[in-house]
């Protein structure tokens, strides 16, 4: 295995107190410590014996400063995942893994993972670290709930957010000595009184006791403190945008485009919108449906600004972990679990946002699948939908923003549709004219060879099966009442006339 080493490559096996070199050119496989100097002559090692092209496999973040390390040193890093290539059975050891790992990657064999550059590795860790201070200060939000409810103090089940604004007022005069549910409540914000002033009072009369008084002071301290963590990482974040885009020319949003504004968890940092577009070259994925300013940000830090290593939007859904896999011999067939991905996330809540949109063709693909699939599978199947229009801005140079649905007009039967039968003349109807659809009305076939006239495009008309969206059209209703009528007269003439010949009344 070792003579089978083409020259110039070499792999590393690391662990957490030594990592194994296995190179073309010796048969031996040396082994180093891990701490800085050791790691420095590794390197040097690499460097002596003429390899540019290295494999290591991914393990935890022990392949990050060796990983930078041999880059400064202008060896070429190929960062791999283990599972994909396994030794035959019987043959695991450190040793073992770094030869074999040298020989796959030297015959080109071995799958290179995804690395950014520095610049977007700094951004990611900035980002990556506010979401875990936004992480543990849901947890002491969730630790000031339950120290209200030992209190039986049910304030959060009135308000929709205890640590909006009235809610935090609420809780510092708490926590102040303020113990008067009228006082207390007087601390809401006006709109939240005039709707539901009796149930705040109500809400706010508890059993104060001093040791749940002091979890609530507690966590409320440790909830103050994330925020301020996180105002130090926007600091942190708009000092790396100001120097990214400092020596490129500056972009503007386009004319009359509004710039989508942050809700919830919205970062300090003054002109992110315009940072970002800068970064890009112009490219603006906020024009995407679901994307906002944090998304892109978000996004950026994962994928980059260059999204030319996928090759297709395929590719890059791929990768995300949004489109299925598949897994099949003869007959059998297995459905893969997908993989979980961080930038694959932030298409799956850009989906909830589509599901509430109104006026947008995914939004209603959204609600059709839904409807057909359920509740269950609809995230994974228009993930997809959502994931694969961001590669042609960023890689192309392309401005696409999210298809506008065209308007529908009122759907009505053609005269000339024999389902309405002897009383199609009574409704007035105008002649058929132009292509018509087969459609499915409300979930059952519209009669046998019944057709409804289409004055949209075929993508569109499926999404009239939902009747609570789309209203049902005057003319069908009349039709059914006309139908039901029929049937009324069918059985006070039908019946009558069948008892006389039978039974002779």
């Amino acid at each position: 295995m070792i003579q089978r080493i083409l020259a110039g490559y070499g792999a590393i096996d690391i662990g957490q107190e030594k990592i194994f070199i296995a190179c073309s050119g010796e048969e031996a496989v040396r082994s180093f410590g891990t701490f800085s100097a050791e790691l420095e002559l590794a390197a040097d090692h690499l460097v002596q014996r003429g390899i540019r092209r290295v494999a290591m496999e991914a393990t935890g973040v022990y392949w990050i400063p060796l990983h930078d390390l041999l880059e400064k040193k202008g060896i070429e890093v190929t960062v791999f995942n283990g599972a994909h290539a396994r030794n035959m059975p019987g043959r695991k050891s450190d040793v073992q893994d770094c030869q074999w790992h040298a020989m796959l990657h030297s015959h080109g064999l071995l799958v290179s993972c995804f690395i950014p550059s520095e610049e977007i590795r700094q951004l990611r860790c900035y980002y990556r670290l506010r979401e875990d201070h936004l992480s543990i200060a849901t947890e002491h939000i969730q630790h000031m709930q339950r120290a209200l409810d030992l209190m039986n103090v049910r304030l959060h089940v009135v308000l929709s957010q205890l640590h909006g604004v009235s809610g935090l007022r609420v809780i510092k005069a708490i926590l102040a000595g303020e113990r008067d549910p009228v006082a207390l409540s007087a601390l809401c914000d006006c709109q939240i009184l005039k709707r539901k002033r009796a149930e705040v009072i109500q809400s706010l009369q508890g059993h104060w006791q001093e040791h749940h008084l002091f979890a609530l002071g507690q966590a409320l301290e440790s909830y103050e403190f994330c925020l301020r963590q996180m105002v130090a990482c926007d600091r942190q974040i708009e000092a790396l945008l100001q120097r990214i885009t400092k020596d490129q020319p500056p972009q503007t949003p386009a004319p009359g485009q509004k710039v989508k504004v942050v809700r919830h968890n919205a970062p300090q940092i003054e002109g992110l919108h315009r940072f970002l577009i800068t970064m890009t070259g112009g490219c603006d994925a906020t024009q995407l449906p679901g994307i906002s300013p944090l998304g892109f940000m978000k996004l950026i830090a994962e994928i980059g600004t260059d999204l030319r290593k996928w090759q297709t939007a395929k590719h890059f859904t791929s990768w995300l972990g949004l489109s299925p896999g598949s897994s099949q011999s003869g007959k059998r067939r297995k459905r893969l679990a997908r993989k979980k991905t961080v930038a694959g996330q932030i298409f799956r809540e850009a989906v909830l946002s589509l599901a509430k949109s109104k006026h947008l063709a995914l939004g209603a693909a959204y609600r059709r699948y839904q409807g057909e699939k359920g509740q269950s599978r609809r995230h994974g199947r228009h993930c997809p939908q959502a994931g694969r229009p961001l590669l042609q801005p960023l890689h192309q140079g392309l401005e696409l923003c999210g298809r506008r649905r065209p308007p529908l007009r009122r759907k009505i039967p053609s005269a000339n549709t024999p389902l309405l039968g002897k009383d199609r003349k009574s409704l007035r109807l105008p002649p058929r004219s132009g292509t018509c659809f087969p459609l499915r009305f409300f979930g059952s076939e519209a009669g046998a060879g019944g057709r409804w006239k289409l004055t949209a495009d075929a993508g569109v008309f499926s999404t009239l099966r939902y009747k609570k969206e789309w209203p049902e059209p005057a003319s069908i209703s009349k039709l059914r009442a006309i139908r039901k009528r029929r049937e009324d007269l069918h059985r006070m003439v039908a019946v009558p006339v069948i008892r006389r010949r039978v039974f002779g009344d």
